[in-house]
Protein backbone atom coordinates (compact mmCIF):
# COMPACT_ATOMS: atom_id res chain seq x y z
CA UNK A 1 0.00 0.00 0.00
CA UNK A 2 1.23 3.70 -0.51
CA UNK A 3 0.14 6.03 1.72
CA UNK A 4 0.77 9.74 1.98
CA UNK A 5 -0.66 11.99 4.96
CA UNK A 6 -0.05 15.45 5.55
CA UNK A 7 -0.67 16.71 9.20
CA UNK A 8 -0.86 19.77 10.73
CA UNK A 9 -1.34 20.57 14.66
CA UNK A 10 -4.29 23.13 13.81
CA UNK A 11 -4.12 25.15 16.93
CA UNK A 12 -0.79 26.19 15.74
CA UNK A 13 -1.73 27.06 11.76
CA UNK A 14 -4.70 28.45 10.24
CA UNK A 15 -7.07 25.78 8.90
CA UNK A 16 -6.35 25.42 5.58
CA UNK A 17 -2.85 24.70 6.15
CA UNK A 18 -4.05 21.84 8.27
CA UNK A 19 -6.17 19.97 4.87
CA UNK A 20 -4.49 16.30 4.41
CA UNK A 21 -4.63 14.05 1.17
CA UNK A 22 -4.24 10.41 1.56
CA UNK A 23 -3.34 7.63 -2.16
CA UNK A 24 -3.55 4.37 -1.58
CA UNK A 25 -3.99 3.52 -5.40
CA UNK A 26 -6.49 0.67 -3.69
CA UNK A 27 -9.00 2.31 -6.39
CA UNK A 28 -6.04 1.43 -8.68
CA UNK A 29 -5.86 5.09 -9.90
CA UNK A 30 -3.46 7.89 -9.30
CA UNK A 31 -4.46 10.28 -11.67
CA UNK A 32 -6.89 11.52 -8.85
CA UNK A 33 -7.51 11.70 -5.14
CA UNK A 34 -4.96 13.18 -5.27
CA UNK A 35 -3.76 13.75 -8.60
CA UNK A 36 -0.42 13.09 -9.76
CA UNK A 37 1.08 14.75 -13.02
CA UNK A 38 4.16 14.37 -15.22
CA UNK A 39 4.97 11.52 -17.28
CA UNK A 40 1.07 9.81 -16.37
CA UNK A 41 1.89 7.36 -20.00
CA UNK A 42 4.92 5.69 -18.18
CA UNK A 43 3.63 4.90 -14.78
CA UNK A 44 0.64 2.51 -13.59
CA UNK A 45 -1.37 0.98 -10.43
CA UNK A 46 -0.74 -2.77 -10.53
CA UNK A 47 -2.11 -5.30 -8.47
CA UNK A 48 1.20 -6.80 -5.92
CA UNK A 49 0.98 -8.89 -2.64
CA UNK A 50 -2.62 -9.02 -2.46
CA UNK A 51 -2.26 -5.37 -2.48
CA UNK A 52 -1.74 -2.30 -5.24
CA UNK A 53 1.40 -0.45 -5.88
CA UNK A 54 3.02 2.03 -8.26
CA UNK A 55 4.76 0.63 -11.30
CA UNK A 56 6.89 1.93 -13.95
CA UNK A 57 5.13 1.35 -16.84
CA UNK A 58 8.31 2.48 -19.03
CA UNK A 59 8.86 2.32 -22.86
CA UNK A 60 11.94 -0.93 -24.56
CA UNK A 61 14.39 2.94 -24.64
CA UNK A 62 16.06 4.48 -22.37
CA UNK A 63 14.38 7.28 -20.49
CA UNK A 64 14.12 9.39 -17.41
CA UNK A 65 9.90 9.42 -15.82
CA UNK A 66 8.76 11.38 -13.34
CA UNK A 67 5.23 11.83 -11.43
CA UNK A 68 4.74 14.69 -8.74
CA UNK A 69 1.75 15.94 -6.86
CA UNK A 70 1.18 18.98 -4.48
CA UNK A 71 2.57 18.91 -0.62
CA UNK A 72 3.78 22.11 1.05
CA UNK A 73 5.75 19.96 3.82
CA UNK A 74 8.90 20.84 3.85
CA UNK A 75 9.37 19.60 8.13
CA UNK A 76 8.54 16.20 9.70
CA UNK A 77 9.35 12.64 8.40
CA UNK A 78 8.65 10.81 4.93
CA UNK A 79 8.56 7.28 4.68
CA UNK A 80 8.49 4.75 1.27
CA UNK A 81 9.51 1.34 -0.17
CA UNK A 82 11.56 1.12 -3.07
CA UNK A 83 11.60 -2.53 -4.77
CA UNK A 84 13.59 -3.31 -7.55
CA UNK A 85 13.72 -6.29 -9.97
CA UNK A 86 16.67 -5.17 -11.75
CA UNK A 87 19.98 -4.45 -10.66
CA UNK A 88 20.66 -0.63 -10.05
CA UNK A 89 24.15 -0.41 -12.21
CA UNK A 90 24.87 3.00 -13.99
CA UNK A 91 21.68 3.91 -16.22
CA UNK A 92 19.41 2.86 -13.41
CA UNK A 93 17.98 4.67 -9.78
CA UNK A 94 14.99 6.66 -8.63
CA UNK A 95 15.06 9.66 -6.84
CA UNK A 96 11.64 10.37 -4.42
CA UNK A 97 11.83 14.46 -3.68
CA UNK A 98 10.67 15.25 -0.41
CA UNK A 99 10.89 18.91 -0.83
CA UNK A 100 10.51 20.65 -4.45
CA UNK A 101 9.39 24.23 -5.62
CA UNK A 102 8.12 22.95 -9.04
CA UNK A 103 6.14 19.61 -10.43
CA UNK A 104 8.68 19.37 -13.15
CA UNK A 105 10.90 17.22 -11.76
CA UNK A 106 12.83 16.72 -14.83
CA UNK A 107 13.54 20.25 -15.13
CA UNK A 108 15.06 23.00 -12.66
CA UNK A 109 14.02 22.10 -8.89
CA UNK A 110 14.65 23.51 -5.88
CA UNK A 111 14.37 21.25 -3.18
CA UNK A 112 16.00 17.68 -1.85
CA UNK A 113 15.68 14.30 -2.75
CA UNK A 114 16.71 10.63 -1.58
CA UNK A 115 18.57 9.14 -4.31
CA UNK A 116 18.43 5.17 -4.89
CA UNK A 117 20.89 3.53 -7.33
CA UNK A 118 22.06 5.15 -10.75
CA UNK A 119 25.49 6.07 -10.53
CA UNK A 120 26.15 4.76 -7.00
CA UNK A 121 24.15 1.23 -7.87
CA UNK A 122 24.35 -0.33 -3.89
CA UNK A 123 24.12 3.62 -2.08
CA UNK A 124 20.97 5.60 -0.97
CA UNK A 125 22.06 9.17 -1.03
CA UNK A 126 20.08 12.85 0.17
CA UNK A 127 20.70 15.40 -2.07
CA UNK A 128 19.89 19.09 -2.09
CA UNK A 129 19.38 20.14 -5.69
CA UNK A 130 19.51 23.71 -6.59
CA UNK A 131 18.30 23.98 -10.27
CA UNK A 132 19.62 22.22 -12.71
CA UNK A 133 20.03 18.34 -12.12
CA UNK A 134 24.04 18.74 -12.12
CA UNK A 135 23.34 21.80 -9.87
CA UNK A 136 23.64 19.64 -6.34
CA UNK A 137 25.08 19.00 -3.54
CA UNK A 138 25.32 15.63 -1.34
CA UNK A 139 24.13 16.32 2.60
CA UNK A 140 25.67 13.39 4.95
CA UNK A 141 27.88 10.46 3.94
CA UNK A 142 24.99 8.19 2.51
CA UNK A 143 24.29 4.00 2.75
CA UNK A 144 25.79 2.08 0.81
CA UNK A 145 25.40 -2.39 0.32
CA UNK A 146 21.38 -2.21 0.97
CA UNK A 147 20.27 -2.58 -2.66
CA UNK A 148 22.39 -4.73 -4.27
CA UNK A 149 21.55 -7.58 -6.78
CA UNK A 150 19.10 -8.37 -9.31
CA UNK A 151 16.42 -8.24 -7.13
CA UNK A 152 15.35 -6.46 -3.66
CA UNK A 153 13.54 -3.70 -1.62
CA UNK A 154 14.41 -1.10 1.01
CA UNK A 155 12.11 0.75 3.64
CA UNK A 156 13.65 4.53 3.76
CA UNK A 157 12.66 7.05 6.26
CA UNK A 158 13.86 10.39 6.40
CA UNK A 159 13.38 13.17 9.36
CA UNK A 160 13.81 16.56 9.57
CA UNK A 161 13.73 18.75 12.40
CA UNK A 162 12.87 23.02 12.70
CA UNK A 163 16.98 23.59 12.96
CA UNK A 164 17.60 22.02 9.30
CA UNK A 165 18.58 18.07 11.31
CA UNK A 166 18.06 15.17 8.59
CA UNK A 167 18.47 12.00 9.13
CA UNK A 168 18.48 9.70 6.75
CA UNK A 169 17.52 6.13 8.21
CA UNK A 170 17.07 2.20 6.09
CA UNK A 171 14.97 -0.50 7.10
CA UNK A 172 14.30 1.53 10.64
CA UNK A 173 12.22 -1.36 11.94
CA UNK A 174 14.91 -3.72 11.74
CA UNK A 175 16.54 -1.20 13.63
CA UNK A 176 18.96 -0.56 10.06
CA UNK A 177 21.50 1.87 9.49
CA UNK A 178 21.06 5.74 9.17
CA UNK A 179 23.26 9.13 8.42
CA UNK A 180 22.71 12.50 9.35
CA UNK A 181 23.05 15.71 7.31
CA UNK A 182 22.65 19.57 8.41
CA UNK A 183 20.94 21.89 5.69
CA UNK A 184 18.40 24.46 6.49
CA UNK A 185 18.87 25.75 2.32
CA UNK A 186 15.16 25.35 1.69
CA UNK A 187 12.46 26.20 4.02
CA UNK A 188 9.14 25.67 2.04
CA UNK A 189 8.07 23.32 -0.57
CA UNK A 190 5.03 23.06 -3.28
CA UNK A 191 5.24 19.32 -4.53
CA UNK A 192 6.81 16.07 -3.70
CA UNK A 193 7.44 13.38 -6.60
CA UNK A 194 8.99 10.27 -7.80
CA UNK A 195 11.72 10.33 -10.53
CA UNK A 196 12.84 7.42 -12.39
CA UNK A 197 15.88 6.90 -14.91
CA UNK A 198 15.69 3.17 -16.75
CA UNK A 199 17.39 1.24 -19.46
CA UNK A 200 15.75 -0.46 -22.59
CA UNK A 201 15.18 -3.85 -20.57
CA UNK A 202 13.94 -1.86 -17.28
CA UNK A 203 11.11 0.42 -17.92
CA UNK A 204 8.58 -2.01 -15.75
CA UNK A 205 11.03 -3.01 -12.95
CA UNK A 206 10.74 -0.64 -9.89
CA UNK A 207 7.90 0.06 -7.65
CA UNK A 208 7.02 2.81 -4.83
CA UNK A 209 4.83 1.53 -2.09
CA UNK A 210 3.93 3.01 1.74
CA UNK A 211 5.13 6.10 1.25
CA UNK A 212 4.03 8.45 4.23
CA UNK A 213 4.83 11.94 4.89
CA UNK A 214 3.67 13.90 8.00
CA UNK A 215 4.65 17.28 8.56
CA UNK A 216 5.74 18.79 11.76
CA UNK A 217 5.74 21.78 13.21
CA UNK A 218 9.34 22.06 15.01
CA UNK A 219 10.08 24.83 12.91
CA UNK A 220 12.18 27.57 14.66
CA UNK A 221 13.60 29.45 11.87
CA UNK A 222 12.59 32.56 10.94
CA UNK A 223 11.92 33.70 7.20
CA UNK A 224 14.86 35.03 5.28
CA UNK A 225 14.69 37.56 2.31
CA UNK A 226 16.32 35.63 -1.10
CA UNK A 227 15.94 38.14 -3.55
CA UNK A 228 13.98 41.91 -4.49
CA UNK A 229 13.25 42.18 -7.54
CA UNK A 230 11.97 44.97 -9.51
CA UNK A 231 9.07 44.57 -11.04
CA UNK A 232 8.22 48.00 -12.34
CA UNK A 233 9.61 51.57 -11.00
CA UNK A 234 6.27 51.58 -8.53
CA UNK A 235 6.42 47.95 -7.28
CA UNK A 236 9.06 45.48 -5.77
CA UNK A 237 8.67 41.86 -5.24
CA UNK A 238 10.49 40.40 -1.87
CA UNK A 239 10.88 36.59 -2.43
CA UNK A 240 11.13 34.77 1.17
CA UNK A 241 12.75 31.06 1.93
CA UNK A 242 9.15 30.16 3.13
CA UNK A 243 5.70 30.72 3.35
CA UNK A 244 4.49 33.53 5.29
CA UNK A 245 1.35 34.25 7.61
CA UNK A 246 1.90 37.99 7.87
CA UNK A 247 3.69 40.75 6.28
CA UNK A 248 2.55 44.53 6.99
CA UNK A 249 3.61 47.11 5.02
CA UNK A 250 4.89 48.80 7.56
CA UNK A 251 7.22 46.65 8.09
CA UNK A 252 9.12 47.44 4.80
CA UNK A 253 10.74 50.66 4.82
CA UNK A 254 13.43 51.64 1.62
CA UNK A 255 16.81 54.10 2.76
CA UNK A 256 15.20 54.77 6.02
CA UNK A 257 12.12 56.98 4.75
CA UNK A 258 9.70 55.29 1.51
CA UNK A 259 7.14 52.84 3.24
CA UNK A 260 5.31 51.74 0.39
CA UNK A 261 1.47 52.27 -0.12
CA UNK A 262 0.66 48.47 0.51
CA UNK A 263 2.15 45.04 0.86
CA UNK A 264 0.20 41.87 -0.63
CA UNK A 265 1.72 38.26 -0.14
CA UNK A 266 1.26 36.60 -3.52
CA UNK A 267 3.02 33.53 -5.23
CA UNK A 268 1.00 30.26 -4.93
CA UNK A 269 3.52 28.78 -2.14
CA UNK A 270 2.79 32.40 -0.42
CA UNK A 271 6.90 33.13 -0.56
CA UNK A 272 6.64 36.35 -2.25
CA UNK A 273 5.37 39.59 -1.11
CA UNK A 274 4.57 42.57 -3.62
CA UNK A 275 5.30 45.91 -2.14
CA UNK A 276 3.37 48.90 -4.34
CA UNK A 277 4.43 52.14 -3.92
CA UNK A 278 2.69 55.46 -4.72
CA UNK A 279 6.29 57.67 -6.50
CA UNK A 280 8.41 55.74 -9.02
CA UNK A 281 11.69 54.48 -8.11
CA UNK A 282 14.68 56.53 -10.52
CA UNK A 283 17.11 54.49 -11.43
CA UNK A 284 19.62 53.43 -8.92
CA UNK A 285 20.76 51.51 -5.67
CA UNK A 286 18.76 51.32 -2.35
CA UNK A 287 18.40 49.15 0.38
CA UNK A 288 14.85 47.82 1.91
CA UNK A 289 14.53 46.71 5.45
CA UNK A 290 12.48 44.44 6.62
CA UNK A 291 10.37 44.22 9.90
CA UNK A 292 7.51 41.76 11.05
CA UNK A 293 7.41 39.52 8.63
CA UNK A 294 6.56 36.38 10.25
CA UNK A 295 6.76 32.46 8.57
CA UNK A 296 3.35 29.67 9.07
CA UNK A 297 4.62 28.82 12.59
CA UNK A 298 5.11 32.25 13.80
CA UNK A 299 8.70 32.95 13.23
CA UNK A 300 9.43 36.48 12.71
CA UNK A 301 12.40 37.78 10.61
CA UNK A 302 14.97 39.85 12.44
CA UNK A 303 14.04 43.47 12.74
CA UNK A 304 15.54 45.81 10.20
CA UNK A 305 17.04 42.72 8.15
CA UNK A 306 18.87 45.14 4.97
CA UNK A 307 18.81 44.15 1.49
CA UNK A 308 20.37 45.80 -1.11
CA UNK A 309 18.64 45.95 -4.30
CA UNK A 310 19.02 47.93 -7.54
CA UNK A 311 16.80 49.91 -10.25
CA UNK A 312 17.67 50.00 -13.72
CA UNK A 313 14.73 49.93 -15.73
CA UNK A 314 15.39 50.95 -19.59
CA UNK A 315 14.78 54.90 -20.12
CA UNK A 316 17.47 54.66 -23.60
CA UNK A 317 14.88 54.80 -27.53
CA UNK A 318 16.02 51.68 -29.61
CA UNK A 319 18.44 53.15 -32.28
CA UNK A 320 17.52 52.04 -36.00
CA UNK A 321 21.32 50.76 -36.62
CA UNK A 322 21.77 49.69 -40.16
CA UNK A 323 19.89 48.46 -42.97
CA UNK A 324 20.93 46.25 -45.84
CA UNK A 325 19.37 44.76 -49.16
CA UNK A 326 20.68 41.58 -51.19
CA UNK A 327 17.24 41.17 -53.13
CA UNK A 328 15.79 44.13 -55.12
CA UNK A 329 12.15 43.71 -53.46
CA UNK A 330 13.44 43.35 -49.58
CA UNK A 331 15.38 45.58 -47.25
CA UNK A 332 16.59 43.91 -44.11
CA UNK A 333 17.18 46.35 -40.79
CA UNK A 334 18.48 46.35 -37.62
CA UNK A 335 17.77 47.77 -34.17
CA UNK A 336 20.69 48.16 -31.02
CA UNK A 337 17.73 46.48 -28.74
CA UNK A 338 14.09 44.43 -29.29
CA UNK A 339 11.57 46.37 -31.01
CA UNK A 340 7.44 45.86 -30.43
CA UNK A 341 6.24 45.06 -34.00
CA UNK A 342 6.39 47.60 -36.04
CA UNK A 343 4.11 48.69 -38.67
CA UNK A 344 4.95 49.13 -42.03
CA UNK A 345 4.03 52.90 -42.10
CA UNK A 346 6.78 53.37 -40.09
CA UNK A 347 9.40 52.81 -42.85
CA UNK A 348 9.76 55.42 -45.41
CA UNK A 349 12.83 54.35 -48.73
CA UNK A 350 13.77 57.63 -50.76
CA UNK A 351 14.16 57.11 -54.47
CA UNK A 352 10.63 56.41 -55.19
CA UNK A 353 10.11 53.22 -53.20
CA UNK A 354 7.81 54.51 -49.92
CA UNK A 355 7.33 52.72 -47.67
CA UNK A 356 7.20 48.27 -47.32
CA UNK A 357 4.10 46.72 -47.63
CA UNK A 358 4.71 44.26 -45.01
CA UNK A 359 7.05 43.94 -42.39
CA UNK A 360 8.45 40.27 -40.64
CA UNK A 361 11.03 39.02 -37.82
CA UNK A 362 13.90 37.63 -39.11
CA UNK A 363 14.76 34.35 -37.69
CA UNK A 364 17.14 34.50 -34.96
CA UNK A 365 16.70 38.49 -34.32
CA UNK A 366 15.85 38.57 -30.94
CA UNK A 367 13.06 41.37 -32.70
CA UNK A 368 16.02 43.56 -32.78
CA UNK A 369 16.18 42.07 -36.91
CA UNK A 370 13.60 42.89 -39.01
CA UNK A 371 12.64 42.61 -42.99
CA UNK A 372 10.94 44.96 -45.30
CA UNK A 373 8.77 43.46 -48.26
CA UNK A 374 8.80 46.20 -51.05
CA UNK A 375 5.84 46.61 -53.79
CA UNK A 376 8.52 48.57 -55.82
CA UNK A 377 11.79 47.06 -56.91
CA UNK A 378 15.21 48.72 -55.90
CA UNK A 379 18.22 50.01 -58.51
CA UNK A 380 20.99 48.01 -59.09
CA UNK A 381 24.19 49.90 -57.88
CA UNK A 382 22.31 52.49 -56.34
CA UNK A 383 22.25 54.23 -52.68
CA UNK A 384 19.46 54.93 -50.75
CA UNK A 385 18.07 56.71 -47.45
CA UNK A 386 15.84 54.69 -45.45
CA UNK A 387 14.03 56.61 -42.62
CA UNK A 388 12.34 55.40 -39.65
CA UNK A 389 9.73 56.94 -37.16
CA UNK A 390 7.85 55.87 -33.87
CA UNK A 391 9.46 52.68 -33.48
CA UNK A 392 8.70 51.46 -29.92
CA UNK A 393 11.34 49.34 -27.63
CA UNK A 394 9.91 46.71 -25.30
CA UNK A 395 9.74 49.57 -22.19
CA UNK A 396 7.65 51.38 -24.47
CA UNK A 397 10.91 53.77 -25.29
CA UNK A 398 9.87 55.73 -28.78
CA UNK A 399 12.92 56.11 -31.52
CA UNK A 400 12.79 59.37 -32.76
CA UNK A 401 12.82 59.62 -36.52
CA UNK A 402 15.93 58.22 -37.56
CA UNK A 403 17.60 57.89 -41.18
CA UNK A 404 20.07 55.54 -42.78
CA UNK A 405 22.10 55.24 -46.04
CA UNK A 406 21.97 51.95 -47.31
CA UNK A 407 23.32 50.19 -50.84
CA UNK A 408 21.80 47.81 -53.30
CA UNK A 409 24.36 46.28 -55.94
CA UNK A 410 27.75 44.82 -55.74
CA UNK A 411 30.47 46.55 -53.87
CA UNK A 412 33.41 47.51 -55.02
CA UNK A 413 36.84 46.19 -54.37
CA UNK A 414 38.87 48.88 -52.42
CA UNK A 415 42.52 50.45 -52.97
CA UNK A 416 44.69 51.57 -50.09
CA UNK A 417 43.71 54.58 -48.82
CA UNK A 418 39.90 54.64 -50.03
CA UNK A 419 38.67 54.00 -46.56
CA UNK A 420 40.69 55.61 -43.90
CA UNK A 421 40.43 54.98 -39.95
CA UNK A 422 38.84 58.25 -39.12
CA UNK A 423 38.16 58.38 -34.92
CA UNK A 424 39.73 55.87 -32.26
CA UNK A 425 38.01 56.18 -29.02
CA UNK A 426 40.60 54.21 -27.02
CA UNK A 427 40.34 55.35 -23.61
CA UNK A 428 36.84 56.02 -22.62
CA UNK A 429 36.40 58.87 -20.41
CA UNK A 430 34.73 56.03 -17.91
CA UNK A 431 33.59 52.52 -19.24
CA UNK A 432 36.01 50.63 -21.17
CA UNK A 433 33.18 49.48 -23.41
CA UNK A 434 32.60 52.58 -24.89
CA UNK A 435 35.33 51.49 -26.95
CA UNK A 436 34.81 52.45 -31.04
CA UNK A 437 36.67 53.14 -34.17
CA UNK A 438 35.19 55.15 -36.76
CA UNK A 439 35.91 54.59 -40.85
CA UNK A 440 35.39 57.09 -43.43
CA UNK A 441 35.20 56.24 -47.09
CA UNK A 442 36.61 59.06 -49.09
CA UNK A 443 35.55 57.38 -52.83
CA UNK A 444 32.32 57.42 -54.51
CA UNK A 445 31.88 53.92 -54.28
CA UNK A 446 30.35 51.36 -51.73
CA UNK A 447 32.11 49.16 -50.30
CA UNK A 448 30.75 45.65 -48.28
CA UNK A 449 31.72 45.80 -44.84
CA UNK A 450 31.25 42.10 -44.22
CA UNK A 451 34.49 41.73 -46.37
CA UNK A 452 36.42 43.52 -44.28
CA UNK A 453 38.49 42.86 -40.74
CA UNK A 454 39.31 45.37 -38.22
CA UNK A 455 42.80 44.19 -36.66
CA UNK A 456 44.82 45.92 -33.39
CA UNK A 457 48.69 44.82 -32.93
CA UNK A 458 47.75 41.29 -32.01
CA UNK A 459 44.67 39.56 -33.82
CA UNK A 460 41.84 40.60 -35.54
CA UNK A 461 37.84 40.43 -36.03
CA UNK A 462 35.64 40.41 -38.98
CA UNK A 463 33.28 43.44 -39.15
CA UNK A 464 30.14 41.91 -40.25
CA UNK A 465 28.90 38.23 -40.78
CA UNK A 466 26.00 40.35 -43.00
CA UNK A 467 26.31 42.22 -45.95
CA UNK A 468 26.66 46.12 -44.60
CA UNK A 469 27.33 48.88 -46.80
CA UNK A 470 29.84 51.71 -46.30
CA UNK A 471 28.18 54.35 -48.75
CA UNK A 472 30.66 57.03 -50.81
CA UNK A 473 31.18 59.90 -48.61
CA UNK A 474 30.15 57.83 -45.20
CA UNK A 475 30.97 56.92 -42.30
CA UNK A 476 31.13 53.53 -40.01
CA UNK A 477 31.14 53.44 -36.74
CA UNK A 478 32.92 49.86 -34.88
CA UNK A 479 31.79 49.51 -31.35
CA UNK A 480 32.63 46.82 -28.74
CA UNK A 481 29.48 47.08 -26.68
CA UNK A 482 26.10 48.33 -28.00
CA UNK A 483 24.42 48.82 -25.29
CA UNK A 484 27.22 51.13 -24.15
CA UNK A 485 27.95 52.76 -27.17
CA UNK A 486 23.59 53.72 -27.39
CA UNK A 487 23.64 55.07 -24.08
CA UNK A 488 26.68 57.38 -24.92
CA UNK A 489 25.47 58.62 -28.13
CA UNK A 490 21.92 58.02 -28.88
CA UNK A 491 20.47 57.63 -32.25
CA UNK A 492 24.14 57.22 -33.86
CA UNK A 493 24.16 54.24 -36.08
CA UNK A 494 26.85 51.25 -35.26
CA UNK A 495 28.31 48.20 -36.31
CA UNK A 496 29.33 45.86 -32.95
CA UNK A 497 32.22 43.97 -33.84
CA UNK A 498 33.07 40.49 -31.71
CA UNK A 499 35.01 39.53 -30.51
CA UNK A 500 36.30 43.03 -29.94
CA UNK A 501 40.14 43.50 -29.50
CA UNK A 502 40.70 45.84 -26.31
CA UNK A 503 42.70 48.61 -27.76
CA UNK A 504 45.56 49.84 -25.49
CA UNK A 505 46.05 53.09 -24.07
CA UNK A 506 49.59 53.42 -24.15
CA UNK A 507 49.49 53.11 -28.06
CA UNK A 508 48.18 50.13 -30.73
CA UNK A 509 47.84 49.83 -34.04
CA UNK A 510 44.53 50.02 -35.56
CA UNK A 511 44.45 48.33 -39.04
CA UNK A 512 41.64 48.07 -41.39
CA UNK A 513 41.91 45.08 -44.04
CA UNK A 514 40.23 43.53 -47.11
CA UNK A 515 39.55 40.42 -46.74
CA UNK A 516 36.64 39.10 -48.33
CA UNK A 517 37.13 35.34 -47.28
CA UNK A 518 38.90 33.40 -44.60
CA UNK A 519 40.62 32.00 -47.30
CA UNK A 520 41.67 35.22 -49.31
CA UNK A 521 44.83 36.76 -48.25
CA UNK A 522 44.04 40.06 -46.37
CA UNK A 523 44.78 43.46 -47.88
CA UNK A 524 46.14 46.76 -46.01
CA UNK A 525 43.60 49.72 -46.46
CA UNK A 526 44.90 51.78 -43.39
CA UNK A 527 46.68 51.46 -40.69
CA UNK A 528 46.96 53.98 -37.48
CA UNK A 529 49.70 53.23 -35.05
CA UNK A 530 48.57 56.00 -32.57
CA UNK A 531 50.73 56.54 -29.40
CA UNK A 532 49.29 57.83 -25.91
CA UNK A 533 51.32 61.26 -26.89
CA UNK A 534 49.11 61.39 -29.94
CA UNK A 535 46.26 62.62 -28.00
CA UNK A 536 42.80 60.74 -27.47
CA UNK A 537 43.30 60.45 -23.14
CA UNK A 538 39.86 59.98 -21.79
CA UNK A 539 38.42 61.34 -25.08
CA UNK A 540 38.59 60.78 -28.90
CA UNK A 541 41.37 60.70 -30.50
CA UNK A 542 40.44 62.10 -33.96
CA UNK A 543 42.00 62.29 -37.49
CA UNK A 544 42.42 66.20 -38.80
CA UNK A 545 42.28 65.97 -42.48
CA UNK A 546 41.27 62.44 -43.68
CA UNK A 547 43.16 62.84 -47.04
CA UNK A 548 46.54 63.42 -44.89
CA UNK A 549 48.82 60.39 -43.28
CA UNK A 550 47.93 57.74 -40.46
CA UNK A 551 50.92 57.65 -39.44
CA UNK A 552 51.55 61.07 -38.63
CA UNK A 553 51.13 62.72 -34.81
CA UNK A 554 50.80 66.10 -36.15
CA UNK A 555 47.18 64.63 -38.07
CA UNK A 556 45.62 63.59 -35.32
CA UNK A 557 44.28 65.32 -32.18
CA UNK A 558 42.04 65.08 -29.04
CA UNK A 559 38.28 65.88 -30.13
CA UNK A 560 36.89 69.18 -28.91
CA UNK A 561 33.40 68.06 -28.88
CA UNK A 562 32.36 68.13 -25.03
CA UNK A 563 30.52 64.44 -25.92
CA UNK A 564 33.60 63.41 -25.89
CA UNK A 565 33.69 62.43 -29.35
CA UNK A 566 31.88 63.00 -32.98
CA UNK A 567 31.62 59.13 -34.07
CA UNK A 568 29.22 58.94 -37.35
CA UNK A 569 29.77 62.63 -38.00
CA UNK A 570 32.47 65.47 -39.38
CA UNK A 571 35.46 65.58 -36.53
CA UNK A 572 35.45 68.56 -34.60
CA UNK A 573 39.16 69.27 -35.54
CA UNK A 574 38.53 68.71 -39.22
CA UNK A 575 40.56 70.91 -41.46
Amino acid sequence: MIRLTFALLACLLPVAATAQFTDDFADGDFTSNPAWTGDTERFAVVPFEADFVLRSDGLAESDTIALATPSTTAFGTWRFRFRFEDNLTTGKGTRVYLVANTDDLKGEVQGYYVQIGTNNSDEIRLYRQDGAATDRTELGDGLADLVTGDAGDVVVEVTRDGLGLWTVSANPDAAGPSFTATDDTYAASTHVGIWLKHTAAAGQAFFWDDIEASPSLTDTTPPRVEQVLTENPTSLLVLFSESLSAAPASGFVVDGVIVPASATIAGASDTAVRLSFAEPFPNGDYTLAVSDVADLAGNVIAPNTEVPFAVAFDAEPPVLVSANAEDPLRVDVRFSEPVAEPDAAAFEIDGGIGAPVMVEPLLGGDNRDWGLILATPLADNTAYVLTARGIEDLAGNVQPETSVAFFFGTPAVPAPGDIVVNEVMYDPPSDASDEYVELFNRTERAFDLSQFVLADATAASRIADAPTFLLPGGYAVLVRDSAAFAAAFPAVPFVEVAPWRALNNGGDEVTLLFQPTDDDAPVEIDQVPYQSSWGGMDAALERIDPEGPSTSASNFATTTDPRGGTPGAQNSTFA
